[in-house]
């Protein structure tokens, strides 16, 4: 590996272990997974966005050379 790669790599990783126990990593994990509910208003708000597309009350446009959306 040249000295280029090895010190992105480097960057990357980080210089050494982690502070961060194996339980910590774990507990942050479950604190940061979405809720039920995080869940529901996340799939509403993906309808009410498509049903705003679809009836043409929504000025969103797809970037420019994105495929046509129907």
């Amino acid at each position: 590996m040249g000295t280029e790669h090895a010190t992105s790599l480097h960057q990357l990783v980080g210089a050494g272990r982690s502070r961060l126990s194996l339980i910590g990593a774990m507990r942050t994990r479950d604190v940061s997974r979405p809720t039920p509910g995080d869940v529901a208003a996340a799939e509403q708000r993906a309808i009410d966005l498509i049903a705003a597309r679809v009836s043409g009350r929504s000025r969103w446009t797809p970037p420019e050379g994105s495929p046509p959306v129907h």
